[in-house]
């Protein structure tokens, strides 16, 4: 319902959302197996302690370096063992502050934990901050693969990489999803035009085989991929700032 979603919107605080950004981005450079990449990692798993959740750490290995998912559960009170992913990345190239890329997204995705914590939901949640996207998707892509394997049932993954850019002159979504899954698009594009307090439109542009939902799409899952419109002309630069 929309009142259902607008009383859940109406507790987004910029401020909060702007504050993680910044204490991101003061984690220069935090590539993969960094000191600063490893400093990123431990205070995103204090902000979710703060917020009540038992953050995990998801691991694997690439080459010299460990790469570590950040996993936080909220379980949902009808199906606690059906699955919504929602997903971004903490890891950045070299050079680059990633304040658009993606500490906005690991900003978002820590903001909608902060609003989740004590609403129930019917299915269980998982709040993923990946670890290594910009070197060929690795965390997400260990992630994904043993999710199938373990024949788990995800009912969604919505990728959030790049939401902060819209050079203040509109607020159009680029929407990429899986084969044969506009039906998702749609539904994000009607319910973000459906709310009086915000103004999205979406761009529907099919499928996306780069960022952290292509491993889930890949295994088959539900994917969403929204990121902004006008691209980015920062990304993967050292202007890549707040």
């Amino acid at each position: 319902p929309v009142d259902t979603l607008e009383a859940i919107i109406s507790q987004i605080e910029a401020d909060s959302i702007q504050s993680y950004d910044l204490m991101l981005e003061s984690f220069l450079y935090r590539v993969v197996g960094s000191d600063a990449n490893a400093q990123a990692r431990n205070w995103i798993v204090s902000k979710l302690e703060d917020f009540g959740y038992a953050p995990v750490l998801d691991t694997c290995s690439y080459g010299p370096n460990y790469v570590h998912n950040i996993m936080a559960y909220k379980e949902g009170a009808s199906f606690s063992n059906k699955y919504i992913i929602i997903g971004a990345h903490y890891d950045v190239v070299p050079g680059s502050p990633g304040a658009g890329d993606d500490g906005a997204g690991v900003a978002g995705v820590i903001e909608i934990t902060r609003i989740l914590r004590n609403r129930d939901t019917h299915y269980t949640f998982i709040f993923s901050l990946f670890d290594a996207e910009e070197v060929a998707v690795v965390g997400s892509s260990y992630m994904a693969d043993r999710l199938k394997s373990n024949g788990d049932s995800v009912l969604a993954m919505l990728n959030m990489d790049e939401i902060s850019w819209n050079d203040y002159t509109g607020s159009t979504v680029r929407l990429f999803y899986g084969p044969g899954q506009y039906w998702l698009a749609q539904l994000y594009g009607n319910l973000a035009q459906s709310l009086p307090s915000i103004s999205l439109y979406p761009s529907y542009q099919g499928s996306s085989y780069y960022s952290d939902h292509y491993p889930f799409q890949s295994c088959g899952y539900n994917v969403l991929f929204a990121l902004n419109y006008p691209p980015a002309p920062y990304r993967h630069t050292n202007r890549d700032s707040s």
